[in-house]
């Protein structure tokens, strides 16, 4: 059982309450609230997409990187550092948190040891682009 942006633990934990508090069946799907995303999902999925975006800028094939790609990964990096200082503001919801794990898994499987061909690059470009635009409005 998995829902975006929780971990499978506390989608456990939310589930077996809901179950107990209100009779729910545990098969029918349970939309976390605002008010149940804690701010340390957003501190580390923030950290994380910092981090990645980082090993790929100072990777041994970062010279290789285009433009855009930089940019998009300099810009996540920005966001993810402002995230993590502003995480019990406003942007700490569940559209927020699913975006991030959204960047997160887009910048998952890329690795900072192999080179990315020019077309992997603009993709990750248009996606990083897309779910930044998403949290700033």
């Amino acid at each position: 059982m998995s829902v975006s942006g929780i971990t499978e633990a506390k989608a456990r934990q939310i589930l077996e309450y809901v179950h107990e508090h209100t009779g729910k069946s545990q098969a029918e799907p349970v939309e976390p609230e605002a008010a149940q995303v804690s701010e340390l999902n957003m501190v580390s999925l923030s950290r994380e997409i910092s981090t990645a975006a980082q090993a790929l800028l100072s990777g041994k094939h970062a010279v290789n990187l285009n433009s855009s790609l930089s940019r998009q990964l300099a810009r996540a990096i920005t966001l993810s550092e402002r995230l993590c200082s502003s995480a019990g503001s406003a942007l700490n919801n569940v559209k927020t948190i699913n975006r991030l794990v959204k960047m997160r898994q887009a910048l998952q499987g890329i690795s900072a040891d192999k080179p990315l061909k020019n077309d992997k690059q603009e993709e990750l470009a248009l996606e990083l682009k897309k779910y930044r635009k998403r949290i700033t409005g």
